[in-house]
């Protein structure tokens, strides 16, 4: 690290006071420690690095709950449609459900909508013995499921505080210092 700050032109300010400057020293206190230990020609304390709380370190998990949810509603929902082997809809709803379950009490009347029709949802893909067809889910069952993901999809895609608060941090920093 040390070598590469020395490659680079000498800035108006050194690159911890640029970090301070636009607040990316405070959105990022770990690497902003990293930038002032190196600059100061200190050895970095890995441990106290670690120990260090930030603010954005429910970000990247929070972005790829939310994000797996969509995916994963998004993918149902065009497989109950799409596919004519329903083999696995069963292995999917039990994805969606772990994503719901992240998603926190947010979610929980789908989670229970979940639990309470797995079984049924996993008999009606089962293969049958000596049957040539492929596993196919009635209807109701595929209606439910598109009101299921279309629930979820609704109230992920609003952007409610209990879902995005871990993301608060970074959106902020990025409204305060956007050119619009």
């Amino acid at each position: 690290m040390k070598d590469f700050l020395r490659q680079l032109p000498v800035p108006e300010t050194d690159v911890f006071g640029y970090l301070e400057y636009t607040g990316l020293a405070e959105l990022y206190p770990r690497g902003a420690a990293v930038v002032e230990a190196c600059e100061r020609n200190e050895s970095v304390d890995d441990q106290m690095l670690e120990e260090m709380s930030v603010k954005t370190d429910a970000y990247f998990p929070q972005l790829a709950m939310l994000h797996q949810l969509v995916v994963m509603c998004k993918q149902l929902d065009h497989d109950i449609i799409h596919l004519s082997n329903h083999k696995y809809m069963a292995h999917q709803t039990a994805l969606l459900f772990q994503c719901v379950n992240q998603a926190g009490p947010f979610l929980s009347q789908e989670k229970a909508a979940i639990e309470q029709n797995f079984k049924v949802i996993k008999a009606a893909c089962s293969t049958q013995e000596g049957s040539e067809m492929p596993p196919q889910l009635p209807s109701h069952l595929k209606q439910w499921l598109q009101q299921l993901t279309e629930s979820i999809l609704t109230k992920v895609t609003k952007f409610p505080s209990k879902l995005t608060q871990p993301l608060k941090p970074v959106a902020d920093f990025v409204a305060i210092h956007s050119d619009g």
